[in-house]
């Protein structure tokens, strides 16, 4: 168990508090294996805290630099659109997906952390802390979504994107888009195709694309849909 405390005693934590209680609130509702386990939440004078699961392996992006297989790579974004499934019908988007946020256990599986800047999509759950202004971009720049990138509204879709985003670099050992300034990456997010996969993966670009889709709609519906066609691939 690991704690994650926040100083509450400045004048600017409003914010910060927010989102911490926030976090709280969504994963207290969560019971899921591929989802981080949140064991207790209490306040002092000074400080709040939030009692969870401990990662001595650390986050994927420890073992991306190292490089991961094919088997590897579907392992992970299978149990990571499992997490997406169970959040997602709690109505919940994590909104900020990538290899930090994505924990790993000793036995190999993973889970999803990170819930501070997680929406509620039910309105009389959002608890008057999850409102964020129109326009603002919210997420890590290389996973965002183009819906995140020009400020729309965002989905269950949303995560899906900077799924697919991870698992091009799972697979392609790199991300699929780069650039030297904050706006020439984001306009790819919204305008570049999805670039091609290295040619040992090629049977997998279908779901890279379908995931990546510029369109929210053209997606996949639901993480039930898209581990279908991972587990067609899914080594046995």
């Amino acid at each position: 168990m690991v704690l994650k405390v926040l100083d509450a005693s400045g004048k600017a934590t409003s914010e910060h508090l927010s989102r911490f209680i926030q976090e709280y609130t969504l994963l207290s509702r969560i019971t899921h294996p591929h989802v981080i386990r949140i064991y207790d939440q209490g306040f002092t004078d000074d400080h709040a805290y939030i009692a969870m699961e401990y990662f001595e392996q650390g986050d994927l992006r420890t073992e991306l630099s190292a490089g991961m297989n094919q088997r590897r790579a579907i392992e992970v974004a299978v149990q990571v659109a499992q997490a997406l499934g169970a959040i997602h019908e709690r109505g919940i988007i994590h909104r900020d997906l990538k290899p930090e946020n994505i924990m790993r256990r000793a036995d190999g599986s993973v889970a999803l952390a990170d819930f501070g800047i997680a929406k509620s999509m039910l309105a009389s759950e959002n608890l008057a802390l999850t409102q964020t202004r129109h326009g603002d971009v919210v997420g890590t720049p290389y996973y965002l979504s183009p819906e995140q990138a020009s400020g729309q509204p965002m989905t269950p879709a949303t995560d899906f994107y900077s799924l697919g985003v991870m698992l091009f670099e799972m697979l392609a050992g790199q991300r699929p888009f780069r650039a030297e300034s904050l706006d020439v990456l984001l306009a790819r997010h919204l305008t570049a195709p999805t670039p091609r996969l290295p040619e040992e993966h090629a049977a997998l670009q279908p779901i890279v694309e379908r995931l990546m889709a510029k369109k929210p709609q053209e997606r996949y519906p639901t993480a039930e849909a898209l581990l279908a066609d991972l587990q067609r691939h899914r080594s046995p």
